[in-house]
């Protein structure tokens, strides 16, 4: 039975995705893959790429920070921050923390470690 994968941030649903055969994850403690019928689990999340794979089909968003939960075949993600690759404003990725500030935008800044933001857009432009 494949994966079904919810995506959540304080803000709102990102994505919810069922038939998914790969998960992959920034762990906070390092890369970890889930797949169909994997132990039940709850870990950190660190900042980086979350990669769903269906079929020969991939499909990639920047998170930073959260929470997973895996239990049966149903995984939640409680992320700090969380965008698919075709929402990524690479201008605001790539600005420097200070200078976030200064422009007037009210989202929220990018993270530090803005580099991951745009390699996950640069992925899903391949």
């Amino acid at each position: 039975m494949p994966l079904t994968v919810e995506i959540v941030t304080a803000e709102r649903v990102v994505r919810t995705e069922q038939g998914i055969d790969a998960l992959v994850v920034p762990g906070s403690e390092g890369q970890l893959t889930i797949l169909p019928h994997h132990a039940s689990l709850m870990t950190t999340l660190d900042y980086g790429e979350l990669i769903f794979r269906r079929g020969g089909d991939e499909s990639s968003f920047a998170v930073s920070g959260g929470f997973m939960e895996v239990r049966k075949d149903r995984v939640t993600i409680l992320a700090d921050q969380a965008e698919s690759a075709e929402e990524i404003d690479i201008a605001r990725a790539e600005l420097p923390a200070g200078q976030w500030l200064t422009t007037g935008n009210s989202a929220r800044p990018p993270n530090p470690r803005n580099q991951r933001w745009s390699k996950c857009r640069n992925h899903a432009l391949r």
